[in-house]
C-alpha cells in the first residue's frame, strides 16, 4: 500500500496541473479517422483553454454558471425534439409491446 501511495506522490510532483494528455495515434494506436479527428479537436481546445484569460476574470464563475444553464436547456430542448420527432414516434409501437406483459403483470391483485 505505501508504494502505491509513494507512486501516486512521486505522479503528482512530476505533474503539478495533472497527467500528460495521452495522443490516441501515437500513445494508444488509434487509426480510426473519426477518433484522430477527435483527439486533434481536443488537444486544439486543450491549447484555446491554457490560452485565455477570461478564467482570470473576477466575473468568470457568474459567467460559467450562465453558461451551463444555457447549455443544460439546450439539451434538454434537444431531448424533447427528439421525442417529437417521428424517428422517436416510430419506436412507440415497439415500447407499447415490450410494456404489455409489464403492465399485465403490475395490475395483477395479490
Amino acid at each position: 500500500m505505501t508504494t502505491a501511495v509513494q507512486e501516486l506522490l512521486r505522479l503528482a510532483q512530476a505533474h503539478p496541473t495533472g497527467p500528460p494528455t495521452l495522443d490516441p495515434v501515437n500513445d494508444l494506436q488509434l487509426k480510426d479517422v473519426s477518433v484522430v479527428e477527435g483527439g486533434l479537436r481536443a488537444w486544439k481546445l486543450e491549447e484555446l483553454i491554457r490560452g485565455a484569460q477570461c478564467m482570470h476574470s473576477p466575473r468568470f464563475p457568474a459567467q460559467y454558471l450562465k453558461l451551463r444553464e444555457r447549455m443544460q436547456i439546450q439539451k434538454e430542448m434537444e431531448r424533447l425534439r427528439f421525442l417529437l420527432s417521428d424517428q422517436s414516434l416510430l419506436l412507440l409501437p415497439e415500447y407499447h409491446q415490450c410494456s404489455e406483459p409489464w403492465g399485465k403483470w403490475t395490475r395483477r391483485a395479490p
